[in-house]
This record gives structure tokens, C-alpha cells and sequence, in this order.
């Protein structure tokens, strides 16, 4: 039983040094995940650096633009905000306007009073 163990576990190593073997004599990387090792050319790198750079900069306009539509709304917010209370002033005003006139509707009347015997 022991000597069928060992037969088993030689014909194993032997099996996978042949492999191995194979695989270095055909240039194949063994820590490789695709198993086949390519180095980039200058022109795939510059081309791997400009994507890297359009993709940083549409990530910046499009966190800019948020902003900016962020300071829009709160903008709209302030000016209706803003012509609000104008309408407010203006209806206080021609509030005041009235009654500044019925007083002085009234004030003219009691003159008008007293000036009769």
C-alpha cells in the first residue's frame, strides 16, 4: 500500500516538472492570468494616458457643472426670494399711500367743518 502512495505521488511531481518544463522551453509565463505577456508600445501608453487624462477631466467638468447648477438654483431661490418681498414693499407702500390720503381726506373735512358757522 505504501509503495502504491509513493508510485502515485512520484508519477504526480514527474508529471508536473514535464509540464513545467514545457511551458518555460515555450517561453509561456506561469504566473501569467491571459498566458501571453505583452509589453506596451510608446504609442499604446501616450494613447492609455490621454484616455486616463479625458476621463479625469470629464469627471472635473462634470463635477463643475453640478456646482454650477447648484449656484443657479440658489439664485433663482434668492431672486424670487428678492421679488417677493418687492411685492410685499410695494403693497405696503401703496397701503401707507392710502391711508396717508384718507387722513388727509379726513383733516381736510374737519377744516371744512370748522370753517362753517
Amino acid at each position: 500500500m505504501a509503495e502504491h502512495i509513493i508510485r502515485v505521488v512520484v508519477c504526480v511531481v514527474l508529471a508536473s516538472t514535464l509540464v513545467l518544463t514545457q511551458g518555460f522551453l515555450a517561453g509561456i509565463p506561469v504566473g501569467s492570468n491571459d498566458g501571453v505577456a505583452v509589453a506596451l508600445t510608446a504609442v499604446e501608453k501616450r494613447e492609455r494616458i490621454i484616455r486616463r487624462a479625458a476621463v479625469k477631466a470629464a469627471r472635473k467638468a462634470a463635477r463643475a457643472a453640478e456646482k454650477a447648477g447648484e449656484k443657479a438654483e440658489e439664485a433663482a431661490r434668492a431672486a424670487k426670494g428678492a421679488a417677493q418681498a418687492a411685492r410685499e414693499a410695494a403693497q405696503a407702500a401703496r397701503e401707507a399711500a392710502e391711508a396717508t390720503e384718507k387722513e388727509a381726506t379726513e383733516a381736510t373735512e374737519e377744516e371744512a367743518a370748522h370753517d362753517q358757522p
